[in-house]
């Protein structure tokens, strides 16, 4: 079952809600990670990793719902602010400086499903 939106739905504290994650380009087809089936639904591994990291991104990124590049140092304990701004980058998809909810579970969707192609790239 997918959402209006082609995003596979996440169950979460035994409701089942659709994800903010969006679908991911047509590049997707070509190479699916291992976890992912041929029409891009989530093993549901997949799917609890990603319920579970939505919560902890809840938790995280405090009243605000964005992650700054301090949040980011203090969450995943990295001494060196250029390593943080680094990581910042990779999931900053819309590139405002911070890691909002979408950013990040659109980057990490896009790491579970995409193609080599679509792991590596920065941006959408």
């Amino acid at each position: 079952m997918r959402t209006e939106d082609g995003a596979a739905p996440v169950a979460t504290q035994g409701t089942e809600r659709s994800s903010r994650i969006t679908g991911l380009g047509s590049a997707a087809r070509d190479e699916r990670a291992p976890h992912s089936s041929s029409d891009g639904e989530l093993h549901p591994i997949d799917a609890e990793l990603l319920s579970h990291l939505e919560r902890r991104f809840a938790e995280l990124s405090g009243e605000d719902q964005r992650i700054s590049v301090m949040e980011l140092r203090h969450a995943l304990k990295i001494r060196s602010e250029e390593l943080a701004r680094r990581v910042l980058v990779a999931f900053d998809r819309d590139a405002d400086g911070h890691i909002d909810v979408d950013d990040f579970l659109g980057s990490v969707r896009r790491l579970l499903l995409g193609s080599t192609r679509d792991r590596l790239a920065r941006t959408s």
